[in-house]
């Protein structure tokens, strides 16, 4: 439960760090693309740079999912890997332990 509020009021400090960042930098800048716009169908672009920052960390962010989400998608193939070998290990013992001894000792 501490950590579900210790996490709310980090979003709200972020969402108040970039609410001031957005209203002390309004201004515009020009961001040129490279080429002349044909691949991206447009050759400069102005926009503010509140939102220029946005759409960098935004990016940022979705990269590092990506890239966190395919660690994670090997991590779970290699697990599932050892429990299946884990369980046909199992079975193994469990068929050796159930073998008659050939050689039963005479006391």
């Amino acid at each position: 439960m501490l950590v579900r509020w210790i996490g709310l009021v980090l979003v709200l400090l972020l969402a108040a760090f970039a609410g001031l960042f957005a209203a002390g930098n309004p201004h515009e800048v020009m961001v040129k693309l490279p080429g002349d716009g044909v691949l991206f169908f447009v050759g400069s672009l102005k926009t503010p740079l509140f939102g220029l920052v946005f759409v960098t960390l935004c990016l940022g962010f979705l990269m590092g999912a990506l890239t966190n989400w395919s660690a994670h998608l090997r991590c779970r193939r290699r697990n599932a890997r050892k429990l299946r070998q884990i369980q046909d290990l199992e079975e193994e013992l469990t068929n050796l332990r159930n073998l008659p001894l050939e050689h039963d000792a005479q006391f």
